[in-house]
């Protein structure tokens, strides 16, 4: 069973408002006293420890959703002086994959 902080927690969550669960998956590279670096975090992960994720997520029962998990991946890069960041969506489920890209200034 879930466990709520407040009533207006529950309130908020039961009259239908949209949740998203990110999470940002990678590692702690320790840093190297003797060369004066400290420590950082590196993005990625390998596919199988994420499809392992996603079975656990699978398989928690509390979960509710209208729709089915679908997989985005964001992809951040420079041109120029502009970072960049495409969105690509993966819908397992019907197999269909979907891009976004948007031009930061």
């Amino acid at each position: 069973k879930m466990r709520w902080e407040s009533r207006a927690q529950r309130e908020l969550v039961v009259e239908g408002s949209s949740f998203e669960l990110e999470a940002r998956l990678g590692t702690w590279v320790p840093g190297e006293l003797e060369l004066g670096t400290s420590g950082r975090f590196a993005n990625g992960v390998s596919r199988e420890f994420m499809d392992r994720v996603l079975d656990l997520c699978q398989g928690w029962g509390d979960w509710s959703a209208t729709e089915g998990w679908r997989e985005m991946h964001d992809f951040i890069f420079r041109i120029g002086n502009a970072q960049v960041r495409t969105t690509v969506g993966f819908d397992p489920a019907t197999g269909e994959a979907s891009s976004r890209t948007v031009h930061k200034k």
